[in-house]
């Protein structure tokens, strides 16, 4: 039999099938391995684990593996093929990883269980992780009402240790007011209208009746048993109005009615599961086949990792230190913050050598006079910053939120900048509607160029469209380009900038929250004319 009549031939052959899902799909079946080396889509590390297995020659002539290789039986797979959430299945013995991942060093499979290079984080099985994905979601959903309603009047912890407390306790009792009102406002204050666009969102079943996806997700919170108790800290003032708090102990227990919790994820994702492999053009019977092999799998899996628990010595020995959250006094009570807990973990990582920054001086804040010099002051703070590392420009130039991240973990992130490449900034000319104290901005022109070790370069920005002149090589491209992000209302997007005190700043918070309102309208849009499914299948 011709591999072409391969029951996942079209899948292995076809160029926009993802990457992960190429690598369950050569793990599970050798027979497909010429195909998968001739599709686009299959990456370096994939194509060598297939030759170090022995299925390939150096070089793949597709055209006479198509016409000779017979299908292999399945190697005993972990996960059945065409199981998004699925473990590739590995054979048996030190392989290499089809991820790109060095084999275990000690004889175990290198995915299953293993931990993330450098950072000492436990890989968590795929299938959970789109489990956890889906859950988030009908979260963010869920929650929509509570947040556009009653998040403002939320009020914040008495202390740093009480913030994270409330953040941590609110997560185990799945209680979005506690999670929402523990975070900073400057810093996710400007995502509400993206989340209560996703409380909108609609999806069918098969038999066309709507999803309701606030009673699957209080199915969800019955199903599940999650608790943090004994939690202990440490606090540290790192500046005026900030300070990190380390969990030094406590334990963390997770249970559930597997069954129960299965039938939740299923129920929210199943019509996409369903448009995706209609795409791949499987008829009904095959869709149920591997909608049952998915669920299986999922249960099994479930099932050996239930009860979970973990304690805070094991997060601490995982990682080198204690697990840490930062939090920030805004307006007399205490908040933790997302985007200063992300910078303190990477300067943890850095090791004992490494310096936060300082906050920069009110007094040196720049305080820009319109959004249009705004957009101006940033471009050259950015630019400067490219070249020497140093952050306390940069830092002047951002709002409130931004100017905290790049005042103490800036430096920390241009750590390895050396100079080398030179940045200018040409022309600038933006055009700025006001309202409110925000602005939004189109780029009608910004020129940026410099000299790298390769040569000159230079790149212009329009709108969203940009042109870039490499001296050895041109290219243009606008995001509305991407079917995808056209569907998502890329044409839309501006930057956004507001007014804090006396001045202007164009703001990347605020930027990317308006970005994330724009795609939750469109995908509001696209679930209520029924086109959500196929946008999620790659359609």
């Amino acid at each position: 039999m011709s591999i072409m009549n391969h029951q996942f031939y079209s899948e292995a052959a076809h160029p926009l099938t993802a990457q992960v899902r190429l690598a369950e799909l050569a793990s599970a079946y050798p027979e497909l391995h010429p195909v998968i080396a001739d599709n686009p889509a299959c990456y370096p590390g994939l194509l060598e684990w297939m030759r170090s297995v022995g299925t390939l020659p150096d070089v793949v002539s597709f055209e006479a593996a198509a016409a000779s290789v017979e299908p292999a039986a399945p190697t005993q797979p972990v996960a059945h093929a065409g199981d998004p959430f699925g473990q590739p299945a590995w054979q048996s013995g030190q392989q290499p990883d089809p991820f790109g991942r060095p084999a275990s060093p000690y004889g175990q499979p290198g995915a299953t269980g293993g931990a993330v290079p450098g950072t000492g984080i436990r890989r968590t099985k795929p299938w959970i992780i789109g489990g956890a994905i889906a859950l988030v979601v009908l979260l963010a959903g869920g929650g929509a009402w509570a947040y556009a309603g009653i998040f403002s009047k939320l009020g914040g912890a008495s202390s740093p240790q009480a913030a994270v407390s409330k953040l941590l306790n609110g997560a185990a009792e799945l209680d979005m007011l506690s999670i929402y009102g523990s975070l900073s406002p400057a810093e996710v204050g400007s995502f509400k209208a993206a989340v209560e666009k996703l409380g909108t969102l609609e999806s069918e079943n098969e038999d066309g009746t709507q999803i309701d996806y606030q009673k699957t997700l209080e199915r969800a919170m019955k199903s599940m048993s999650v608790s943090m108790t004994d939690l202990e800290f440490d606090t540290e003032e790192i500046a005026e109005g900030i300070a990190t708090v380390a969990l030094t102990a406590g334990e963390l227990r997770v249970d559930a009615d597997a069954d129960a919790l299965l039938d939740t994820m299923f129920e929210a994702v199943r019509p996409q599961l369903v448009a995706q492999y209609e795409s791949f053009g499987y008829d009904s019977d095959a869709i149920d086949l591997e909608l049952e092999r998915t669920r299986a799998s999922a249960a099994d899996d479930l099932t050996e990792v239930l009860p979970y628990s973990l304690t805070a010595k094991e997060v601490s020995d995982e990682l080198g230190r204690d697990f840490t959250l930062v939090t920030v006094n805004e307006g007399g009570s205490w908040y933790v913050s997302p985007l200063l807990s992300l910078g303190e973990m990477a300067f943890q990582q850095r090791g004992d050598n490494a310096k936060r920054g300082k906050l920069v001086a009110a007094s040196a804040v720049e305080n820009y006079a319109t959004p249009e010099e705004a957009v101006g002051g940033l471009a050259t703070a950015v630019a400067k910053f490219v070249q020497t590392g140093r952050s306390t420009s940069l830092a002047a130039a951002l709002p409130l939120a931004e100017r905290r991240f790049v005042s103490l973990y800036g430096e920390t992130w241009g750590a390895g900048i050396n100079g080398s490449t030179t940045v200018d900034i040409g022309d600038v000319d933006v055009s700025a509607v006001e309202s409110g104290g925000v602005a939004r901005i189109e780029l009608d022109n910004l020129s940026v160029y410099g000299n790298s070790g390769s040569g000159q370069w230079q790149v212009d920005l329009s709108g969203i469209c940009a042109v870039a002149d490499f001296g050895y090589s041109d290219s243009r491209g606008c995001l509305d380009d991407i079917p995808v992000l056209d569907k998502l209302g890329a044409s839309d997007i501006r930057l956004i900038a507001v007014k804090e005190g006396s001045g202007w700043f164009v703001s990347p918070l605020r930027t990317a929250s308006d970005i994330a309102a724009i795609a939750a309208e469109n995908l509001a849009g696209m679930s209520k004319d029924g086109s959500l499914n196929d946008l999620l299948a790659g359609n």
